[in-house]
């Protein structure tokens, strides 16, 4: 059970920071033409840094 909550709490901590990025950048970016991959490479930045940061304390 343990093990099962880290796993799933670790899923959702990783998943929140595409979620919130998504969010902040919905906004109308006309002039903007590369908004699009901006917020991918932010978000797969951040969650990378994220899984990162939760295998070096041993977390994952």
């Amino acid at each position: 059970m343990n093990t099962i909550m880290k796993v799933l709490t670790s899923v959702s901590i990783v998943m929140t920071v595409p979620t919130i990025i998504g969010g902040l950048l919905g906004i109308n970016t006309a002039n903007l033409p590369f908004a699009f991959w901006y917020l991918i490479l932010i978000s797969f930045g951040l969650s990378f840094l994220i899984i990162y940061l939760l295998k070096k304390n041993d977390y994952l």
